[in-house]
C-alpha cells in the first residue's frame, strides 16, 4: 500500500470514496481518498475492482460521498464526464440555491434601457444597445468587441419546499458585463487549446464598463484602437 497527502483548496469539506484504477493518477491501483481539514489523503493498493472501457476513455468506478460548500454528492458506480449519465447524485443545500427575479439592462452609455422579469430572452440580448470597441489582438489582427452591461437581482432559497423562505431573506443585486468578439482572440486561437470568443464577469470593483474593458484588455495584452463607439 502507498500513502500520500496533499493540501487542497478547501472546496471539499469532507468526503470518503473508493475508486478503481484510472488512466492518469493511479493506473495500476485502486485508491481510497479521504478529505478532511486542509488535507486530502490518498491510499493506493492492489486493484479490487475493474474500471470500464468506454468509447474514448477509461471510466473509473467510484463509491462514497463528498460534502462541498454547495451540495452533498454520493457516488454509486461508473463515472464519466457527463453529469446526466454518471452514477452519482447531488443534493444542493436550499440556502445556497437562488433564482433570478429581475434583470435590468443598460444601454451603451450605462443608462437604464429595459427591465425584464427573470432572465433575459436571447432575442432581447441580440438587440440590447452595446458599446463597440475595435482592438488589436496579440498577433496584430483587428477584432471588434461588443460590450453590454446589466444588473441581476437574485432571491435565495429556490429549492422546492423552501422557496417561501426567500421572501424573508434580503435579495442580492449583481452588476455584470458581457463581452463578445466577432473573431477568436488570444494566444490559443487556431490551436487545440482554443482562443477567446468572449467573457461574462462581475463589473465590480470597476466603476464603469469602460474601466472594466480597459483593465481586461491590459490583462489579455490587447490594444484598444477605437471605442467605445
Amino acid at each position: 500500500m502507498k500513502y500520500k497527502r496533499e493540501k487542497h483548496s478547501g472546496w471539499c469539506r469532507a468526503g470518503v470514496y473508493l475508486a478503481s484504477p484510472d488512466e492518469e493518477y493511479h493506473p495500476r491501483h485502486s485508491r481510497l481518498t479521504i478529505y478532511g481539514g486542509k488535507y486530502v489523503h490518498y491510499f493506493d493498493f492492489r486493484p479490487i475492482m475493474k474500471s470500464v472501457q468506454a468509447k474514448y476513455q477509461v471510466n473509473e468506478r467510484q463509491y462514497g460521498f463528498q460534502i462541498t460548500d454547495c451540495c452533498l454528492t454520493v457516488f454509486t458506480g461508473e463515472q464519466d464526464m457527463d453529469d446526466t449519465t454518471g452514477n452519482r447524485k447531488s443534493w444542493y443545500y436550499p440556502w445556497r440555491s437562488g433564482c433570478c427575479i429581475k434583470t435590468e439592462l443598460f444601454d451603451a452609455a450605462g443608462k437604464p434601457w429595459l427591465v425584464v422579469k427573470g432572465r433575459v430572452p436571447s432575442e432581447v440580448e441580440k438587440v440590447q444597445p452595446a458599446a463597440l470597441y475595435v482592438v488589436k489582438d496579440v498577433d496584430g489582427t483587428l477584432v471588434q468587441g461588443r460590450l453590454t452591461s446589466e444588473a441581476v437581482t437574485h432571491r435565495k432559497f429556490d429549492r422546492r419546499g423552501w422557496h417561501w423562505l426567500g421572501y424573508l431573506w434580503p435579495t442580492q443585486r449583481y452588476l455584470r458585463v458581457d463581452l463578445k468578439w466577432d473573431k477568436e482572440t488570444g494566444y490559443g486561437k487556431g490551436s487545440w487549446k482554443g482562443g477567446n470568443w468572449g467573457v461574462s464577469a462581475p463589473l465590480l470593483p470597476f466603476p464603469t464598463p469602460h474601466d472594466w474593458m480597459r483593465a481586461h484588455c491590459i490583462e489579455q495584452r490587447l490594444t484598444i484602437m477605437e471605442g467605445p463607439l
